[in-house]
């Protein structure tokens, strides 16, 4: 059922305000897991409070510490000591400059107040002991030497802590990174994320940045180690049993499966016990879901290492290292034939057999272009989607943001030739103006594609949702679900759900040199559409937007709303007696008409009709 909610013009106060909420939360939230950014400040006034000896000062200082370390160390480092504009005993701070910062904020960076957190007796214990990294204060450290010109430390702080330590969301400071293995930061250094940046270093200097970051030596070759969980023999050559081919079993991205078709019940997972364990060598974290067929698992991780393992024992049938870092999911396909894309925009196609290369693409050349979301398969076609970690890039003040811009692309499965692609921002990015520092600006950009796309063989659509902007001027299909033509590549349809939202990295920095004019609050689609089947056989798009919002579109939502358009016209007429022409113009000032669906009888998602559809047929 689909009805006509309002046909007047009427201001979308509802959704700014629940973006509004979900970012401040969100701001709240990361605040008080990250650190307490103080910034530069005077310098200390003499006879500034400071703990004095005894039991009860004691207590203060540990109390302190544990607040301290709950709310600050994630940024600063234990003790203060984060290498960086962070470090806290390099700075010379007083009682009530602490305290201010703690319970009012540093208004431009992600500090909020903590006053709702912490009352004022915590706050005088955190004060305490800030105060006591200081050589005036009870608990003061030796002053720690400067590092030697050519050392890890040295290198790290005049090459990586003007990004990494300058005061924004605290996910890649040093603290953050130090779990991680020495091979992980080189790595990353020579192909990863940070190439173009490593690229400036010697290999003795990505060393030896690494070896600081994590506080450990280099290992010796992984490959021994790697060898040693081989199978005695070789896999399988057929894929028959309980399988999960790729990001979801089904076309629909439902992400369900019976139980007869995973041979295991939900009342059998509570009976579940470890059976083996793998490490990926090197590796500083395994984010990618696992593919599970024929008595094998495949699973990737950041290092660009994709593994065939055996379900039963987890001993290693193949090994294969990509070019990138991987975090798409393998999708497997007839002809024994396994798919993915890695973080240097590569597709992939090996044999799942015997892990062999088949063919390799690279579908973009853009240096910060990535395939983040699983290809989706379907008759002899491969769907990739494509994004970029370009927003990030744009913390330094000198860098020419932005000029990515998302696109789908279709590859032909056997050869992976090229058959289609198509950008989200129909117009390439333009110079739009100079930076005070006089680097060149660019526009517009971004509205890149996360998620693996979900196929309507039905329609013949195929579907996604899109990320923000990342520099001015905003486009209609950044946090937008889009709906390509499975052969053409077209976009059928576009549904805009957040309008205007611009953002990058650099907004949560103390130099905004790349933030948009206006920043957005950063609520792009990140995840698959999910295409439901109600009982009444009626299909609905399920999209959940990263503002905590769901939503429940009809993908016929146009012909849905030329019918209500056309019951409004009638009813118009009849009750108000203007004439078709007259109803229609009325209609045309309802900029903001909006079409109200509802799913048994359950109020859904407010969607925009679009203005051509306005217009009065011939």
């Amino acid at each position: 059922m689909t009805r006509i909610s309002n046909f007047f013009p009427r201001k979308r106060n509802h959704l700014r305000e629940s973006h509004r909420m979900f970012r401040t939360t969100g701001l709240l939230l990361l605040a008080f897991f990250c650190c307490v950014v103080f910034g530069a400040t005077r310098p200390a006034r003499a006879g500034a409070a400071a703990p004095q000896a005894g039991s009860d000062q004691q207590k203060q200082l540990e109390s302190g510490k544990t607040f301290y370390g709950v709310s600050c160390a994630g940024c600063h480092g234990a003790a203060g000591a984060v290498g960086g504009p962070l470090n806290l005993r390099s700075r010379p701070l007083t009682a009530a400059q602490i305290a201010d910062a703690i319970a009012n904020g540093k208004p431009g960076t992600i500090m909020s107040s903590f006053s709702s957190v912490y009352d004022k007796d915590q706050i005088a214990d955190i004060v305490a002991y800030v105060l006591s990294f200081s050589p005036a204060g009870s608990a003061a450290a030796p002053a720690k030497p400067n590092p030697a010109p050519n050392s890890g430390e040295a290198i790290y702080n005049a090459q990586c802590a003007g990004c990494h330590e300058s005061g924004g969301p605290p996910y890649l400071n040093r603290a953050t990174l130090k779990p991680a293995s020495p091979d992980y930061i080189v790595y990353m250094l020579a192909t990863g994320a940070m190439h173009r940046e490593g690229k400036r270093m010697p290999l003795a200097q990505r060393k030896a940045v690494a070896e600081y970051i994590t506080g450990r030596p280099l290992a010796p070759s992984e490959g021994a180690a790697a060898a040693a969980g081989r199978c005695s023999a070789p896999a399988p050559a057929t894929f028959s049993g309980p399988n999960w081919k790729g990001w979801a079993p089904d076309l629909e991205n439902t992400r369900f499966q019976p139980a007869a078709a995973a041979g295991l019940s939900a009342g059998q997972l509570s009976k579940l016990k470890l059976k083996w364990a793998f490490g990926f060598p090197g590796e500083y974290g395994a984010y990618t879901q696992p593919t599970a067929a024929g008595g094998r698992v495949f699973a990737s991780g950041p290092l660009g290492d994709v593994y065939s393992l055996d379900a039963s024992t987890g001993c290693t049938y193949w090994h294969y290292r990509a070019e990138a870092g991987v975090r798409s999911a393998v999708a497997l396909g007839p002809g024994n034939r396994a798919y993915f894309g890695d973080f240097s925009s590569n597709v992939y196609a090996l044999d799942s057999v015997t892990g062999k290369l088949a063919w390799k693409t690279r579908v973009s050349t853009h240096p910060y272009a990535r395939v983040s979301g699983t290809p989706a398969l379907y008759r002899g076609r491969l769907y990739v989607p494509v994004a970029s970690r370009e927003e990030w890039m744009s913390v330094d003040p000198s860098y020419e943001c932005c000029t990515f811009r998302g696109f789908m692309v279709a590859l032909d499965v056997a050869t992976g030739k090229e058959l289609w692609r198509t950008y989200t921002i129909g117009d390439p990015p333009k110079p739009t103006h100079k930076a005070a520092n006089g680097s060149q600006k660019w526009g517009p950009s971004g509205a890149g594609l996360w998620s693996s796309p979900t196929v309507d063989a039905k329609r013949g659509l195929v579907y996604i949702g899109a990320g923000n902007n990342y520099s001015d001027p905003p486009t209609p299909n950044s946090d937008a679900i889009l709906a390509f033509d499975l052969k053409t590549g077209k976009i059928v349809w576009s549904r805009q759900i957040s309008s205007g939202d611009t953002y990058n990295i650099s907004c949560f920095r103390d130099d905004k040199m790349n933030c948009p004019e206006k920043m957005g609050p950063d609520s792009d689609f990140g995840s698959s559409p999910i295409l439901y089947t109600l009982a009444s056989g009626r299909q609905i798009l399920v999209v959940a937007q990263k503002s905590g919002i769901a939503f429940g579109l009809d993908p016929d939502l146009d012909d849905a709303a030329k019918q209500a358009l056309k019951q409004m016209i009638d009813w118009i007429i009849n009750l108000v007696g203007l004439s078709k022409d007259e109803a229609y113009a009325l209609c045309s000032f309802a900029c903001d008409l909006h079409v109200t669906q509802t799913v048994n009888n359950v109020k859904g998602v407010h969607a925009m009709i679009a203005k051509s559809i306005l217009q009065k047929p011939a």
